[in-house]
Formats: structure tokens, C-alpha cells, sequence
């Protein structure tokens, strides 16, 4: 700067030079004050930071901190890569992923998506959260994996598994279950349309249970009088051949037997194996005719024991409503903070007071042993 002061100000080459030694001066205060207050610089940025100082022919200490910093990274990323972490092969030793991430620590320049991805290996499977060690088993409803020996499954017990469902995923499967029961009790008896909907859909399911059974019992029925005319027709046949056999023998006694003889008795062991088969087939008709008409049976008595428990619903579908309306404000539905936060399960897995209350409710209102307020009541008590 100082030997330019020789050359006209207004000269380009002047200009050039103090704004390389301007940009120069920028960048190395820059670096020197991350290096000082030890600030982290992410991977990208001091690429960029690198490559601006090789634009400036920029030489100094900073400027080789900053290029060994990177090389530091590029290199932990590279080991990080062979320990298979960046590929998803998750069976890494802890102490050597506890030696990365330690290591990460102490860079300048950092790569945090692999230093997440490091920390997820460390301390983010299974139920105990340790390591991916030994043999793990995932689950096909979330994903996470579980050491064998944490969930008490082997790895020749894995091998007979279509699928996995860990004890989370089939937990929250009830709870959702019971919610979605629940909403639909609830919905039952606080509108006259979707009672009428429930009701129509209780009578299209036992409609269709009737006219499977009765199917059934038709194609049973076909089928048995399809065995029973082939048996006869095989039963006439066979006599016939007996007749045969018999008045062909008489004359011939003193003869021995003649290959058409021995023909004929072969034929009659085929119709007696095809007999055999027959009366088999009659006899499992005859039985699925038998269970289809217990099925039959079964439908009807439902249907008696249906209609008298909508009789006995309607007779208390006020007490119902009354209920079902109270339950929906104060445990599902609550309008403010305050009873949403009463209303949920106590810490030691009882129920909350409001739950408590709806249940002694559903008791002086006469409703508890009705099977949808059974429902909502044994729902309270997994909520819990």
C-alpha cells in the first residue's frame, strides 16, 4: 500500500491493488476472530471461506488453520463413511462411534448431518437405547429397531415372522382402536342420524351373515344330491358287473380263473375305493348342511337378543344421551386447559377423576351394563 502512493490514485492498477489488500485484510480478520472466540464453522461455509482466500493468494497462519481444519473434517467424514453409517449399515461398534463424535467435537470445521447421524447410532434404538449391537430386529409399524435379547425374540424365532410389530406400535394400535369405538359410541348417542347409520349397519352385518349362511347351505345341499345320484349310479353299475361276474363263473369253475375274470374284479375294487369317496363326500356335506343351519340358528337368536337390546336402549336413550354428552365435554372434548389437564389419566395409571365421575354417572343413571357405555367404560381403563 504504502509503494503505491508512488503511482497515480487514479491508477487501475492502484485501484486493484488496495482493494486486493482491502478484501485480503477482511478476510484474515475475519478467520482470526472465528479461530479466537473458537466459533464453529459448518463445512460448506468454510469451503467457501477456503476457496475465497485462494481467490486473494492468501498465505498467512489463518489461511493455514483453516485448510488443515478442513482436512481434519474431510478426513473424520471419510472414517465416519467406512464405518458404515452413511450407508445405513447400522452395526457400528459404540466405542469407535463414541471416538468420532468425540473427535467432532473438537474441529473447527464441522459436518453436522453425519454428527447427528453418529449421535442416532450412539444412544437411538430399542427400548433401553443403547447401541446398535448383536442382533436387532426392526419393526415394520415404526421402523426403530430392537436388540433380540430386550424384547425376548431370538434370531431363529425372527426367521418364522412375516412381520414384526413392536410392543409400542401395538399399543398405540389398541389405543387408536379404542379412540376410534369410542368416537363412534359417543357420536351413536348424541345424533339421531348417526344412531340411525349404527342401527342400519347392525342390520346390514347380521343381513350378510344370514345370506352366507344361507348360501351355504344351498351349495351343500346341490352338492350332496350330486354325490348321492353318483353313488346311486356307481351302486348300479357295480351290481350290474357282480351279475356278470357271477354267471360267468358258474360254468367255468372247474376251469380257473380267465383274465377277463381278473379284469372284472379290478374294476370292482376301483368302485368300491370310488364308493368309499363318495359316502365321504356325503357325509362332510351332511355335516356342513348341519353347521350352516346352527350358524342359522345362531343369526336368529342374535337377532332376538339385538332387538331387545335396542328395546332396552330406547328405553333409556335419554339417560344415554344425557351421558354420552357429558362424557364428550368433560374427559374428551374439555373447554379449557384447566379440565383438559384434570381430565387426563393420573401418573400412576388410574383413571382421572372426570373418568371416575362418568363411570359412577353411567351407575345412578342405570346405563353401565348396556354394552356401548361397557365399551367407553374398559376404554377409560386403557386411556389409563
Amino acid at each position: 500500500l504504502d509503494q503505491s502512493a508512488s503511482f497515480p490514485s487514479s491508477s487501475e492498477i492502484v485501484l486493484r491493488v488496495r482493494k486486493r489488500a482491502k478484501d485480503s485484510i477482511a478476510w484474515v480478520t475475519s478467520i482470526a476472530q472465528i479461530i479466537q472466540t473458537g466459533q464453529k464453522i459448518p463445512l460448506d461455509e468454510a469451503k467457501v471461506m477456503a476457496d475465497a482466500g485462494d481467490k486473494l493468494n492468501i498465505t498467512c497462519p489463518e489461511y493455514k488453520t483453516l485448510r488443515a481444519a478442513l482436512r481434519a473434517t474431510k478426513g473424520w467424514l471419510s472414517r465416519v463413511k467406512k464405518c458404515g453409517v452413511a450407508n445405513e449399515q447400522l452395526q457400528v461398534a459404540g466405542n469407535l462411534v463414541t471416538e468420532l463424535i468425540n473427535e467432532h467435537k473438537t474441529f473447527l470445521v464441522t459436518a453436522m448431518d453425519a454428527f447427528s447421524e453418529l449421535k442416532q447410532v450412539l444412544c437411538g434404538y430399542c427400548i433401553c437405547r443403547k447401541p446398535y449391537e448383536g442382533f436387532m430386529i426392526g419393526c415394520d409399524g415404526c421402523d426403530e429397531w430392537y436388540h433380540g435379547s430386550c424384547v425376548g425374540i431370538s434370531q431363529e424365532q425372527a426367521q418364522k415372522f412375516d412381520k414384526y410389530v413392536c410392543v409400542r406400535c401395538s399399543t398405540l394400535r389398541v389405543y387408536k382402536d379404542n379412540a376410534a369405538i369410542v368416537a363412534g359410541i359417543l357420536r351413536k348417542w348424541t345424533s339421531a342420524k348417526w344412531l340411525a347409520k349404527a342401527r342400519s349397519g347392525d342390520s346390514q352385518r347380521y343381513g350378510r351373515k344370514v345370506r352366507s349362511a344361507e348360501r351355504d347351505i344351498v351349495k351343500a345341499k346341490a352338492d350332496l344330491e350330486k354325490y348321492e345320484r353318483e353313488l346311486n349310479t356307481l351302486l348300479g353299475v357295480a351290481s350290474n358287473a357282480l351279475r356278470e361276474t357271477a354267471d360267468f363263473i358258474a360254468p367255468s369253475e372247474s376251469q380257473g380263473l380267465s383274465p377277463s375274470v381278473t379284469s372284472q374284479t379290478i374294476t370292482t375294487g376301483k368302485a368300491a375305493k370310488s364308493e368309499k369317496g363318495l359316502r365321504e363326500k356325503i357325509a362332510k356335506a351332511h355335516t356342513t348342511i348341519g353347521n350352516c343351519e346352527k350358524r342359522t340358528e345362531g343369526y336368529k337368536v342374535e337377532l332376538v337378543e339385538r332387538k331387545n337390546l335396542e328395546a332396552r336402549e330406547d328405553a333409556l336413550s335419554l339417560n344415554l344421551k344425557k351421558w354420552c354428552a357429558a362424557v364428550k365435554q368433560e374427559v374428551f372434548s374439555p373447554v379449557t386447559e384447566e379440565k383438559s389437564e384434570l381430565s387426563r389419566p393420573r401418573v400412576d395409571g388410574s383413571m382421572s377423576a372426570p373418568m371416575d365421575k362418568a363411570k359412577q354417572y353411567a351407575e345412578t343413571l342405570g346405563i353401565a351394563k348396556l354394552p356401548d357405555i361397557d365399551a367407553v367404560l374398559n376404554s377409560f381403563k386403557i386411556f389409563s
